[in-house]
């Protein structure tokens, strides 16, 4: 089970992404969506097969890509103006701290360490992941 906050906020980041290339035409920001597309499309080929999350894994480090381009743009550049710049900071860092937080929440479950059934019950925050 990944974690939430990283894959949510990953999928805004790249259709975040999609605008930002669609203004800049940025080279960097074509091979992310390269590297996305060549591990999800093919998955589109077969809908008839259940596809499981561990198979999106291969897509993890474009995700990230995705974020950290994102999360550049939220703290803002050298030459905007100061307040900006840290308040684009501080939200940055605050929502690396919630990543932080909640895959030490995570992980427990992601490494199959035994839980009590409460605890693992308060994994699942959606009901399509029982």
């Amino acid at each position: 089970m990944p974690n939430p906050l990283i894959w949510f906020a990953g999928i805004a980041a790249v259709i975040y992404l999609v605008y930002r290339f669609v203004r800049t035409r940025d080279w960097r920001y074509a091979v992310v969506f390269t590297g996305i597309g060549v591990t999800y499309v093919p998955w589109l080929l077969y809908p008839e097969r259940t596809m499981f999350q561990f198979y999106t894994i291969a897509m993890l480090p474009f995700v990230l890509l995705a974020l950290t381009f994102a999360l550049r743009d939220v703290a803002g550049a050298h030459h905007t103006d100061l307040y900006r710049r840290l308040s684009g900071q501080r939200m940055v860092l605050v929502f690396l701290l919630v990543a932080t937080v909640l895959s030490a929440f995570w992980y427990p479950i992601v490494t199959g360490m035994p839980v009590p059934y409460d605890f693992w019950r308060a994994h699942n925050w959606l009901p399509g992941w029982v």
